[in-house]
């Protein structure tokens, strides 16, 4: 029997690795891994969408390409992640998804999720976890927008990446792994990539943290935390079962 091995997220619990180990026939059965490369769409807005995808390995993003060719960035989707919940409810995609490095991903037929969230009492709750946190995470990344400056914004966007992949134990760690450009941040924060360089600069000079080269140093956790006006509750979703 195949499994998949996917690495879990703190805010998901044990309830992805849960889904997985057992639904193991069922994604074996009605899914196919797809291997896409740095730079390549796994979703294009406006298509029309009869799968859904369940992130395996590596990272991707789910964006809209602005009228003047840029593109802003609306979330990070980790390994674990049900990348394209809205095709349950509209018929077309409203977003594009993009691999940020080398990317698997499970494609699901919609008609079977929809089938095994009707039968199977894990998965409905899966989905349903999945569909807050998704939510908590737009909103919480509005509010940033309109609260937080840039600086703040970013340190509070690193502290979520970093909580999403170690979740408390990243309090007792000060050196993360950050696959992301400064480009790719920037399009996320929805600020220039000159911008995004004097604010890593000056966050560097005040000594709340250094990224350099996909490399996070935090020499004082509960100090970035502070900056960044970050708590981790919103990432922490528990949907009970109805």
């Amino acid at each position: 029997m195949k499994t998949i091995n996917v690495a879990l997220q703190p805010h998901e619990g044990m309830l992805a690795e849960r889904f997985v180990e057992k639904n193991a026939d069922f994604l074996r059965c009605c899914g196919n891994e797809v291997h896409l490369e740095k730079g390549e769409n796994l979703i294009l807005e406006s298509s029309n969408v009869d799968h859904v995808f369940l992130i395996e390995k590596g990272l991707a993003c789910g964006y809209k390409l602005l009228v003047d060719g840029s593109m802003q960035t609306l979330h990070f989707f980790m390994p674990g992640d049900l990348c394209n919940l809205s095709t349950f409810m509209l018929p077309k995609a409203p977003m594009s998804v993009r691999a940020l490095g080398p990317l698997v991903a499970y494609k699901i037929p919609l008609a079977d999720l929809h089938d095994a969230a009707d039968t199977r009492r894990l998965t409905r709750q899966f989905v349903r976890e999945q569909e807050v946190l998704r939510k908590r995470m737009s909103h919480q990344w509005l509010v940033n927008l309109v609260s937080l400056q840039a600086d703040q914004r970013l340190a509070h966007l690193l502290c979520e990446l970093v909580y999403r992949t170690h979740g408390e134990k990243a309090k007792s760690l000060a050196s993360f792994s950050v696959s992301l450009t400064q480009i790719e941040l920037s399009e996320a924060l929805g600020i220039s990539i000159v911008h995004m360089n004097r604010v890593a600069r000056q966050l560097r000079k005040d000594g709340i943290l250094d990224l350099k080269h996909g490399n996070l140093k935090v020499p004082d956790w509960q100090r970035l935390e502070q900056f960044a006006c970050f708590d981790p509750e919103y990432l922490e979703v528990s949907v009970a079962e109805a």
